[in-house]
């Protein structure tokens, strides 16, 4: 992609890359990924009982995520 901000970070990057509609630099692009393996891995270890709950869950992490990132820079 571009140069421009880092939509996680919000700093001024040039290896800007498309992760799941996110625009991001390529290390919060990597750390999301690692990220969401790891939970999806939790997850698939965990019976489906309630998928309405679990995507609510899945909202918040991704979202907890991105407020720790952007605490952290």
């Amino acid at each position: 992609m571009n140069k421009g901000i880092c939509g996680v970070c919000l700093e001024m990057k040039d290896d800007l890359i498309e992760v799941e509609g996110y625009i991001t630099c390529r290390e919060c692009g990597d750390e999301y990924r690692t990220f969401r393996n790891h939970i999806e891995n939790i997850m698939s270890n965990v019976a489906d009982e309630d998928d309405e709950a679990l995507q609510k869950n899945w909202a918040a992490l991704i979202e907890q995520f991105l407020k720790q990132r952007r605490k952290q820079d």
